[in-house]
């Protein structure tokens, strides 16, 4: 599903801190509207007029989510960097993901619900070529690509940090199969609600409800919990350095945040 690609970085605005020059963030955050409804649009082959409503339901869901953006700038400023825990960490933010889910999902299973047969065909195809594509990544797995994530908000980690992440690779790849079984589940339980001849308002009540527990049901693995336990390893490691680099990160998420509390989308 494109929930994974299009909100899951925790919720919507923290995922703004990917676009990290000024130029960038006044060029996106006006047209927020636009490329939300062109992912969309583009992952459900929405034709003219659905196309037309999207882009009028996402100008609503942009100023709604304002208040949850000033809730996410709170907690930032709260964060305690001097001693962070990966589980409290995960929870916290956890909660912020769900709220962003409660508002988001009523308004894409809206659209889910109206595929026609060749939309429902286009759309099958998209699910089989990315998970071809997440498949290649598993089965080649690079931990350079778990290094970098980290890295991404605390700069250069120093080598006991990268042995600390190194070691736990089989680890880290087997979250990524766990995940990527539990999402062709989930497809192919929406693809037969989808494809079933039902009033759209009750096939919508049942992808909302089976996308909230894919979305929302934490896999309680040993190999996740490792995975925990490893964060919380790099966590107690972290230098001023690096302290540092993550406080200009969390600065950088706090302005973009701002801008969008800025722009007027209705």
């Amino acid at each position: 599903m494109g929930l994974k690609n299009i909100t899951k970085i925790l919720a919507l605005f923290l995922s703004l801190q990917l676009f990290t020059s000024c130029g960038l963030k006044a060029l996106v955050i006006p047209n927020l509207d636009w490329l939300l409804k062109r992912k969309l649009a583009s992952e459900l082959s929405l034709n003219s007029e659905q196309k037309k409503q999207l882009k009028e339901d996402i100008k609503v869901f942009l100023e709604d989510r304002k208040g949850q953006a000033q809730r996410l700038s709170k907690k930032i400023k709260k964060l305690p960097l001097e001693k962070l825990n990966a589980t409290k960490l995960s929870e916290e933010f956890f909660v912020e993901y769900k709220d962003f889910l409660k508002a988001f999902l009523p308004l894409y299973s809206k659209y889910l619900a109206q595929l026609e047969k060749e939309q429902l065909k286009d759309l099958e195809e998209t699910f089989a070529e990315k998970n071809r594509e997440i498949k290649e990544r598993v089965d080649d797995f690079d931990i350079d690509r778990t290094l970098d994530r980290y890295q991404e908000f605390f700069g250069d980690l120093s080598p006991k940090q990268i042995e600390i992440l190194k070691a736990n690779a089989d680890n880290f790849q087997a979250v990524a199969k766990e995940r990527l079984e539990r999402r062709r589940v989930y497809q192919k339980s929406l693809l037969k609600i989808l494809s079933t001849y039902l009033p759209a308002n009750t096939k919508k009540k049942q992808i909302e409800s089976l996308s909230w527990d894919y979305n929302t049901k934490r896999s309680q693995s040993a190999a996740l919990k490792l995975n925990t336990q490893t964060t919380q390893a790099v966590f107690d490691l972290i230098d001023k350095r690096q302290r540092q680099h993550l406080e200009d990160k969390l600065a950088d998420i706090q302005s973009w945040i701002g801008r969008f509390l800025e722009e007027n989308y209705l």
